[in-house]
């Protein structure tokens, strides 16, 4: 963020008089800041904008030290576990006030939660709700714990479950042709191995993919659908549970929003569907909680049990390279023709609303849930034939500015810090952009060749 954004940050914040869910200004960087601190790293970041006064209408602290603020603040963050790797800069602004911002970013779910030292890790850990920190739950807190190491839910043996020869048939035949090794002890073990069974027991994974009637063992691993005559949860007028296998629920789903909403693409209706049921928490309390869909005027919602698994955040959805898998068994299972390069969902999904002009589709995530919104189609667009890359949103930024630095490139595009470090980096290979400082020096910068 540079200091012109800043102060228009400021100036809006002046219009509404509050500050909101991703920023939060301070008069000083008191002991409550690690709460701060904690909350914005359990949640999806935020902004840290110290030494403006809420009560003066976010009008500058008289004598603010910013620098040693700086210091303090970086030392606040030292007393969290993991640490908070904030970005902490110092800005003067027109008037002559100096300002301390700092950026924090999301924590990897996989070092979920960041909680205080001193308080322990269940009186110290903090999320954002609206413009306040709140402590997490001791049940999201659990949470965050057990999927610190692969879960393996989905190979968990259900005691009166049964398979459906006609879909278990197709698979084995499948697996015999790409693996034949696996099948020369018999089809009895390769089935123990591919983990369709467990010690002779179909596992949940099996049984949602090719087991008879799922749904009489855990009733909720349903979908349930919401209709909406309007934008809010007022013009409820109808609702439907839809049951069945993994691919039941996704073509059923489809073949719902095409009545309801006959101008999404079917292909990324496809995609929601098929991400919240692969990727959402099987673990035995998340099985009372079903996949909501729900159909507004404006907008599609999709909720799934579970927040997103692993080293990635908001921030790296739709980004190319490996993406870890909450289900592994789950996803293998379901095969190829269902689960068209799990992992890629979020990034087929930009690219098919993109190319008919729908706004990009919008991640809401909480401890223990995460929700897509697919937004409807905007009035008098025109369809793009694709989303702008990385390389192409960070060489966009230098229309307005001379120079920029890999901070400032991840506040305005949004895009993951790792993500505008590879897109700077090729721009500077291909000589586009040029370093203005040598080797690693914290104060790097880039301009245009």
């Amino acid at each position: 963020m540079n200091t012109q954004e800043l102060e228009q940050l400021i100036r809006q914040l002046r219009v509404t008089g509050t500050a909101g869910l991703d920023v939060e200004v301070r008069v000083g960087v008191g002991k409550q800041v690690v709460e701060t601190l904690s909350a914005m790293s359990n949640s999806r970041g935020g902004t840290l904008i110290v030494g403006l006064s809420v009560r003066d209408g976010f009008e500058p602290v008289p004598g603010f030290a910013a620098e040693r603020a700086r210091d303090k603040l970086l030392s606040r963050c030292e007393q969290l576990t993991p640490t908070v790797r904030a970005q902490a800069e110092v800005h003067t602004l027109t008037n002559g006030a100096s300002v301390l911002v700092a950026e924090v970013p999301e924590m990897f779910p996989r070092d979920k939660p960041c909680y205080v030292q001193k308080r322990g890790l269940y009186d110290g850990s903090f999320q954002r709700a609206a413009d306040n920190n709140v402590p997490l739950l001791a049940h999201d807190i659990d949470h965050y714990v057990a999927e610190q190491s692969q879960p393996t839910w989905d190979e968990e043996p259900i005691p009166g479950a049964s398979l459906d020869e006609a879909m278990l048939r197709p698979f084995v035949n499948r697996q015999e042709r790409l693996r034949p090794d696996l099948f020369a002890a018999g089809t009895a073990q390769a089935l123990e191995s591919l983990g369709v069974v467990n010690n002779g027991t179909p596992t949940l994974a099996a049984m949602l993919t090719m087991g008879t009637n799922p749904q009489n063992h855990y009733p909720q691993l349903t979908v349930t659908v919401g209709i909406y005559a309007g934008p809010s949860e007022r013009d409820y007028t109808d609702g439907v549970v839809l049951s069945g296998t993994i691919a039941a629920l996704i073509n059923q789903a489809i073949d719902l929003v095409k009545h309801h909403a006959l101008e999404y693409p079917q292909e990324a209706i496809r995609e929601a569907v098929t991400n919240a049921l692969l990727h959402r928490d099987y673990s035995p309390l998340a099985r009372a909680y079903p996949v909501q869909m729900r159909v507004f005027t404006d907008r599609v919602e999709v909720t799934n049990p579970g927040a997103l698994y692993g080293a990635i955040t908001t921030r790296e959805l739709g980004e190319e390279g490996l993406n870890p898998t909450r289900n592994r068994r789950l996803v293998e299972l379901v095969g190829p023709t269902v689960a068209k390069g799990s992992g890629l969902g979020f990034a087929a999904m930009q690219r098919l609303l993109a190319d008919v002009a729908f706004p990009a589709p919008e991640v809401r995530t909480a401890a223990t849930s995460l929700t897509l919104v697919l937004p409807r189609h905007q009035v008098g667009a025109t369809p793009s034939p694709k989303a702008l890359t990385a390389r192409d949103q960070v060489l966009q930024l230098f229309g307005t500015r001379d120079t920029i630095s890999a901070a400032e490139a991840t506040a305005v595009t949004g895009l993951s810090r790792s993500a505008v470090q590879k897109a700077l980096a090729q721009l500077v290979s291909t000589g586009v952009l040029e370093p203005t400082e040598a080797g690693r020096s914290p104060k790097q910068r880039y301009r245009q060749v």
